[in-house]
């Protein structure tokens, strides 16, 4: 009896243990809106138009009031019990990779969330907005974006007190109360609802020019077209058969709000990239649909290319 109840201690502990470690991943990033008020931005010609493309490293390098902010919003998330990743350090990291990348698909900005692989990232940025003419408060402007679909989750305005002396990582800790606790709730909460219904990603299916298939070609010895076999796999291998197609064409599928477990068997953490790899492995070895390439966008986005 007394070796019974020890399991069963033992499995309540362990299950306990398993649920506090699955709260969602974190990375504080600045804003886009602040970082190019700043000047932390890159001007890229896209076919012909000048685009502001923020970057993260002249903000950490440029900025001593960024990275107090950053770490202060991150040890109040990490008292709270969040798993972080490190902006900095994450930058640091994928130097190596972009030196001997030969993908260019992916933005820099991409290739650091993909690299952090964080769940959520939260988006700080602040202003100072002057109360009285001596007197000054920082408002603080904070949003919870899923890292693998880009859509915002939630957000809250913090206002800090009056104070003559202006200091935006020092007044922080006076604001994180109230309104921050319930903006880590419904992140916990986005979390724990992706854990019934699935990650959001999403995929474009392309037939290239040289490619000997298009999508209504018949594959296989069961006469299903190709498009059927994709539709099917998805059917089969999404949370509840969760996505849509709002295009479909001979040469062009695109599968959105694909909804994807948040875990493989092993526990490990999946991504678009992982996810879409058995299909791909099917299609080549079931139906010899090749040449097929994986091209990472992005931790929620991939174009699968045929041909």
């Amino acid at each position: 009896m007394k070796r019974l109840l020890l399991v069963a201690l033992c499995a309540m502990v362990s299950i306990n243990a398993f649920g506090q470690a699955k709260k969602p991943t974190i990375m504080v990033v600045p804003s886009n809106q602040w970082c190019i008020a700043n000047g932390y931005y890159d001007e890229v010609d896209v076919y012909g138009t000048k685009t502001q493309v923020v970057n993260y490293e002249k903000a950490v390098l440029g900025n001593a009031d960024l990275n107090a902010v950053m770490i202060g919003f991150g040890n109040e998330m990490a008292d709270r019990g969040f798993p972080l990743q490190d902006l900095a350090a994450t930058i640091e990291a994928i130097k190596l990779d972009e030196a001997l990348s030969e993908d260019l698909a992916m933005s820099r900005t991409d290739m650091i969330l993909n690299r952090a692989k964080a769940d959520i990232t939260v988006e700080v940025s602040w202003d100072v907005v002057e109360t009285s003419p001596d007197k000054f408060s920082v408002r603080y402007n904070i949003k919870g974006v899923d890292s693998y679909s880009r859509k915002q989750i939630t957000g809250c305005d913090l206002i800090g007190p009056e104070s003559g002396f202006v200091s935006p990582a020092r007044q922080l800790k006076q604001v994180t109360t109230d309104a921050f606790d319930s903006f880590c709730t419904r992140l916990d909460n986005y979390f724990r609802d992706m854990g019934t219904n699935g990650r959001e990603v999403s995929y474009t299916f392309l037939i290239k020019n040289s490619s000997a298939y298009d999508f209504s070609s018949e594959v296989g010895t069961e006469g299903y077209l190709l498009s059927d076999i994709m539709e099917m796999w998805f059917d089969d291998n999404t949370v509840q058969g969760r996505y849509t197609v709002p295009t479909a064409s001979d040469t062009r599928w695109v599968f959105e709000q694909v909804r994807i477990p948040l875990y493989d068997e092993r526990g490990t953490a999946i991504d678009a990239r992982r996810y879409i790899n058995t299909l791909v492995r099917k299609l080549r070895s079931e139906y010899g649909v090749t040449p097929i390439k994986i091209v990472t966008l992005g931790l929620g986005s991939c174009r699968i290319e045929i041909g």
